[in-house]
């Protein structure tokens, strides 16, 4: 069981960082493009050109930083929204401890660190939650803005 858990931990990791590398590619490419333009302007020696290179550089440059954050904090949500609901799955039953050979009884601290780790899952995702609406909302302006 825990090597299946592994696998498909592992296998998601590998789905997320595949999901990312996409998700860059053309503000990658953008970049790569931007540092060749600037490559191409220090060759010129013209300061103007070589300024407006460098600040074109330096917006993409902020834009995929901007980007992976952005991709970063969604992915977290994701997982604390899974969290979250794996814990509540898990208190909505008993939670046992074994008492001898054939007895079970109610384990009350366990229940208790499970509803510790579900309010601080819930406050954390309630957080960034409250956080992405913001993101969202700038990235939504900024490409209407761009169009």
């Amino acid at each position: 069981m825990a090597k299946k858990i592994t696998r498909k931990a592992g296998l998601q990791r590998l789905r997320d960082e595949l999901a990312m590398a996409e998700a860059l590619e053309p503000i990658e490419d953008e970049l790569h493009e931007a540092k060749e333009a600037y490559r191409e302007a220090l060759a010129s020696g013209d300061p103007d050109t070589i300024a407006e290179a460098k600040a074109r550089k330096q917006a993409a440059a902020n834009h995929i930083n901007e980007t992976r954050t952005w991709l970063r904090r969604e992915r977290q949500i994701t997982k604390l929204q899974a969290t979250v609901v794996e814990l509540e799955r898990i208190l909505a039953g008993p939670i046992l401890v074994k008492n001898g050979k054939d007895d079970a009884r109610e384990d009350a601290q366990a229940r208790a660190e499970y509803e510790a780790a579900l309010a601080v899952a819930r406050a954390d995702l309630d957080e960034m939650s409250i956080q992405a609406v913001k993101v969202r909302a700038e990235l939504a302006a900024l490409t209407e803005g761009s169009n």
